[in-house]
């Protein structure tokens, strides 16, 4: 933790001086995974973020606005995937992140939240 009034967990350069509105959207790409945008109130791209799956395992890498990785997530769990999980429609989420509380944290949380809940829909599908 950085500052005695930050919430720091991934960076001090993503804690928000200002209450901050994200807009986060999930995509879905035809065999190829899925990923989710994060944009700001103004529309500004903050996250990408890009679920990498693999034969064996997959991983979620969050970028940055400059398209820099700052987080990987790799995952431990084998998932089935049906044709009615392959072709999921579009989620969107949105959250106010309090001032000075690490966004890239926040919403870190969001997409692991949000694939764990997927996982389990799908393997109940199966």
């Amino acid at each position: 933790m950085e500052g005695a009034n930050q919430t720091v967990v991934i960076g001090s350069q993503f804690c928000s001086p200002q209450p901050l509105q994200l807009s986060i959207k999930k995509k879905v790409y035809f065999c190829a995974g899925h990923g989710y945008q994060v944009k700001d109130g103004y529309g500004n791209f903050v996250f990408t973020i890009e679920n990498l799956l693999g034969f064996f395992s997959s991983k979620v890498l969050v970028f940055d606005a400059a398209d820099i990785p700052i987080l990987t997530l790799k995952s431990k769990m084998n998932k089935n995937y049906t044709a009615g999980s392959i072709f999921l429609g579009r989620d969107k989420f949105m959250v106010k992140v309090n001032p000075n509380v690490d966004y890239a944290f926040i919403v870190s949380l969001i997409v692991i939240l949000e694939e764990i809940v997927s996982s389990s829909r799908s393997s109940s599908y199966s």
